[in-house]
């Protein structure tokens, strides 16, 4: 046979080989069960529709178990133990059907819990599956699941029994729990039937929204047909001998249209789009207590949304709260059989409720930040008054001799030149724009712009907001408020001292009657004093072998931070209202630098939760809160003498210790035969007392 004949063979052959593969590739993959036909541990006769009720929990933590049974009113499985909500159908059947069929290779029979701790398989550290059948309120069954020795299988037990079998089934995994922690107990939110509304979009022909503050209406409507001979153009003329046709049915069109709610008479398609997505599958992650609806933002109702599609006879009613503008959004359907409240983050929210910003253009702003050069700011924190003169922005109001945070006022403008607004409000709603707390005034060119802000928004995380003589009441969002209304003491650098830490070369503290003195030498520590009420410190670098190392690097740790503290010391806010302080300071530090310059900081008694302050060089006075002192406190609390070492034993067996007049024992105060006291090595100093 000539090679060329071979090639109708191969390729028969390459085909039966293929066929063979896809056959074997569509059979089911075999389970432990099935293969080697091994022992089942759910009692004969039981089959998934018998189960009525499965009790799941961790064998430490019996009473944190989720707990699913069988409604028949609702014909649907029900969440008992999380406010009887739906099970997820597709979940509980796969369940329910690897229960049944639950097996195992017999590999161990212990006598023992000893021996079943290796397993997992103790009551307390197995996961139990209780079933229950219908008309029986003893479990018909109680399956145990212990470790798992690798990703495919796992240890199984009877509870009725100790014989321990190898499953393929990981029941404990099915039921949403991993890894090896045995006292992990299951959660019933795995098990939600999560689903609120599934609809066709293509289907749905009106949306009805209502928000706390407007309501937006969008239809599908039939576009209308467009006329048949174009405007300029000569319409032919008609051939009389032919015969004439009946003109083709044209399929009809459709489009959406925003029928009412808004200042703008055309949508954003995009925006739109998002919220037909989001009907199409609006899902929750979690349920909630539907017993407390007030709670939830749902008694009554802050937002609505209703839905009539084609293929539906009736109206889909979603009622909907968000108590807070920022957090996550809850649900129910109106009109349910059951009460179920459901939760959904944030963003699902904001596709369900779009922000107006989202529906419409809204009035704006587009100027040249350039063109800025001047900003008046009228708000609670104090008037500002910003103004630009050759590129460079300066504060005409509140003045302070301090540095300026150059951009934090570049943003001030730059939000002003190109702000859009977030959302808006209808007619009837209350903005509080009439008694505007805060206004905005900003020259661009030889134009004058005006914002004023009233009262938060309900549904977007930021205020009203008017802009110049527009009626329409909009929403600046909380990004833009705070970039744009700046309290003053955000105007300047509030740190005080341009100073290094390394060029303090003394510091001296004082604060009630404890006084502390620090002096470097050579970029080390040489004297460190302290006269506390508790006792006095005297530590010399010279000196240094009566202090143990552990409370020389104590010291010197304490003092570095101290005087990182003071380099770095910031206030908490500015003063410009000439305050000052009265009385005595409850802190005063005084410190030298390397050339010779000398500082003062005065720190008041604290009051709700801060501190005046006063820096020398300073005309402003300043807060400080009261944690930043609490830091120095904890720092000069180290300043203190070392605790004294155990006294030696002074009298051996039959030998009797004399006491003095003081009733100190001679042989504790007696130095030792051969030596004298060195008074220079005490590490305790008397250091005069505070006045």
């Amino acid at each position: 046979m000539k090679p060329k004949n071979l090639v109708p063979l191969v390729v028969i052959l390459v085909i039966l080989i293929a066929l063979v593969m896809v056959k074997k590739a569509k059979e089911p993959a075999p389970n432990i069960v099935n293969e080697v036909q091994l022992a089942r541990l759910i009692p004969e006769g039981v089959s998934a529709p018998d189960i009525v009720k499965l009790e799941l929990f961790a064998g430490a933590k019996p009473d944190e178990g989720v707990v699913l049974a069988w409604d028949d009113a609702a014909s649907g499985w029900r969440v008992t133990s999380k406010y009887n909500a739906p099970v997820d159908e597709e979940k509980i059947d796969e369940y329910l059907s690897d229960l049944i069929k639950l097996g195992g290779e017999y590999r161990a029979a212990p006598e023992t819990d000893a021996d079943l701790e290796q397993y997992d398989l103790t009551d307390s550290r197995a996961f139990h599956v209780k079933g229950f059948v219908k008309g029986d309120d003893a479990p018909k069954f109680e399956v145990l699941v212990g470790k798992a020795p690798d990703y495919r299988t796992t240890f199984v037990r009877a509870a009725a029994g100790k014989e321990i079998y190898l499953s393929d089934v990981n029941l404990r995994q099915k039921a949403g729990i991993y890894g090896d922690d045995t006292e992990k107990a299951p959660e019933a939110t795995p098990w939600l039937d999560k689903n609120i509304v599934d609809l066709e979009k293509d289907k749905i022909s009106r949306i009805d929204l209502t928000y706390p503050d407007k309501s937006v209406v969008f239809e599908k409507r039939e576009k209308e047909a467009e006329p048949e001979e174009k405007a300029g153009e000569q319409a032919e003329e008609p051939d009389e001998d032919a015969e004439e046709a009946p003109a083709p049915e044209k399929e009809k069109e459709y489009e959406w249209v925003l029928a009412s709610g808004a200042p703008a008479r055309s949508h954003k398609q995009t925006g739109l789009d998002s919220l037909l997505r989001k009907l199409d599958s609006l899902t929750a992650t979690d349920v909630v207590d539907p017993g407390t609806p007030a709670e939830w933002g749902l008694e009554p109702p802050a937002f609505k949304c209703v839905v009539a599609a084609d293929n539906l006879d009736e109206d889909v009613v979603i009622e909907a709260g968000r108590p807070d503008a920022s957090g996550d959004g809850y649900l129910r359907l109106a009109g349910a059989e059951e009460p179920v409240v459901y939760k959904i983050p944030k963003y699902s929210f904001d596709q369900l409720f779009p922000k107006g910003r989202d529906l419409c253009d809204l009035p704006a702003l587009s100027v040249d930040q350039k063109e800025i050069k001047r900003v008046e700011l009228t708000q609670p924190a104090g008037d500002v008054v910003l103004t630009k003169s050759d590129g460079e922005w300066a504060v005409e109001k509140p003045r302070a001799d301090l540095a300026l945070q150059a951009s934090t006022l570049d943003t001030v403008a730059r939000t002003l030149a190109s702000w859009q607004p977030a959302d808006y409000a209808g007619p009837d709603a209350d903005t509080g724009l009439d008694a505007a707390t805060r206004r905005v005034s900003f020259i661009a060119g030889d134009v004058t712009h005006t914002i004023a802000l009233g009262a938060p928004s309900p549904v977007t995380e930021g205020d009203y907001a008017r802009l110049d003589d527009d009626p329409a009441a909009l929403v600046m969002a909380k990004i833009d408020k705070d970039k744009v209304f700046v309290a003053p003491k955000d105007l300047y650098e509030r740190s005080l001292l341009d100073i290094d830490e390394m060029d303090i070369t003394d510091v001296t503290v004082k604060s009630g009657r404890n006084i502390y003195t620090l002096a470097r030498r050579d970029d080390e520590w040489a004297e460190i004093a302290a006269n506390r009420e508790e006792g006095a410190l005297s530590f010399e670098r010279e000196k240094a072998d009566a202090f143990p190392d552990d409370v020389i690097e104590e010291y010197e740790g304490a003092a570095d931070s101290l005087t990182e503290w003071i380099a770095d010391l910031q206030a908490s806010d500015i003063l410009f209202d000439g305050t000052t302080m009265q009385g005595e300071p409850f802190m005063a530090i005084t410190f030298t630098l390397a050339d010779g310059a000398k500082h003062e900081i005065a720190i008041g008694p604290e009051s709700d939760g801060s501190h005046l302050l006063k820096v020398s060089g300073k005309k402003e006075m300043f807060k400080l809160d009261h944690a930043d002192v609490e830091t120095v406190l904890d720092e000069l609390a180290l300043f203190k003498a070392p605790a004294p070492e155990p006294e030696p034993a002074t009298s051996g067996e039959g030998e009797e210790s004399q006491q003095g007049d003081d009733g100190t024992s001679e042989a504790a105060i007696a130095p030792p035969a051969g030596e004298e006291t060195d008074a220079a090595m005490t590490a305790v100093e008397a250091v005069p007392e505070a006045e």
